[in-house]
């Protein structure tokens, strides 16, 4: 059974469900998961934070990430493009260790997959033009020659020499892979170009890719966690909906005395995603080897939990060894 295409498959069907809320409220239902995200991340990701702090300089380090991740918010680098390419790299490198595929080709491999979901994520946001209070005609005017044109035309020449890439190297570790893994490792891609199809007939949303984004990474540590029993699950089910519950109940859709505002809740949202975003740069596995080797020299990126995307399911009475990982 391809399990993470089940759980991608399940992922997207959420957001669609969740779509129809109407307004504000499903704004400020995807600002509440996504910071219940980012906490849960943090909470289950001390092995790989203590890893780290043991490297020379590693609080500088993450200080001056930390800071350098303010500045993008205060100067409102549009989180369009710090998410895509967390997001592009997360798609690209997130099976590697779950559905491994060593060999010759693997790192080009994983590399073409990378950058198919970069164009993959900007050609679906093509008719995007803003984010909550921030206005991308900018973005769009200098990059991307104000959707169309050039910018449009570069996008989609981009897309389609990605994807020829990544089956030309799918094809080259095709060998190494059992056909389920062969299907975990392109099941997405496939989904993707339906996508695209969809794309000229309804408009997909920013935040529908980072609801479909923070979903998937809630359920992506359920196979293991299940495995580990059933009281890591209920512990890990439990925290992820507490924390959760707590961000909807002081969101401006909640029923706490003192609610966020609605700009507010918007700028809690883009403060945190822009220091989750960072520091996940520093702290995941789910990243390409060079990123991975530059902040922990060492480290052997396809043996390891994944940082802030892949953690350890907490045990009740008991500490997470570092060999047992889940997601945050």
């Amino acid at each position: 059974m391809p399990t993470y295409l089940l759980i991608r498959l399940a992922s997207i069907l959420i957001v669609i469900i969740a779509s129809q809320a109407p307004g504000r409220s499903w704004t400020a239902l995807v600002y509440s998961i996504a910071l219940g995200h980012y906490v849960m991340s943090i909470a289950y990701s001390k092995g790989q934070v203590k890893e780290f702090l043991g490297r020379p300089l590693a609080l500088l380090t993450m200080f001056s990430f930390t800071v350098f991740a303010a500045a993008l918010y205060l100067v409102r680098l549009p989180l369009f493009i710090l998410f895509g390419i967390h997001h592009a790299f997360n798609e690209g490198y997130v099976l590697k260790r779950a559905v491994p595929c060593d060999g010759q080709y693997a790192g080009a491999f994983r590399t073409s997959a990378t950058l198919l979901h970069l164009f993959l994520y900007f050609v679906l946001l093509r008719h995007v033009s803003s984010i909550g209070a921030i206005d991308l005609a900018s973005l769009y005017l200098i990059f991307l020659g104000g959707g169309q044109g050039m910018g449009t035309s570069f996008l989609w020449v981009g897309l389609t020499l990605s994807y020829a890439a990544f089956f030309y190297y799918l094809y080259q570790v095709r060998p190494l892979l059992r056909f389920i893994d062969l299907i975990e490792n392109c099941g997405l891609e496939l989904l993707g170009v339906v996508a695209v199809a969809a794309s000229f007939f309804i408009k997909i949303e920013f935040l529908q890719i980072v609801l479909y984004h923070v979903v998937f990474w809630c359920l992506y540590p359920l196979p293991k966690v299940i495995k580990s029993g059933y009281k890591d699950l209920i512990v890990y089910c439990g925290m992820t909906g507490i924390v959760t519950a707590l961000f909807i109940y002081i969101s401006p859709i909640g029923s706490a005395d003192y609610r966020l505002p609605y700009l507010s809740f918007l700028n809690q949202f883009l403060f945190w995603s822009y220091v989750h975003i960072t520091l996940s740069f520093v702290l995941s596995n789910a990243n390409p080897s060079w990123l991975v080797e530059l902040f922990r020299p060492g480290i052997e990126p396809d043996a390891r939990p994944s940082g802030l995307e892949q953690v350890q399911p907490l045990r009740l009475g008991a500490t997470a060894g570092p060999g047992r990982r889940a997601a945050g």
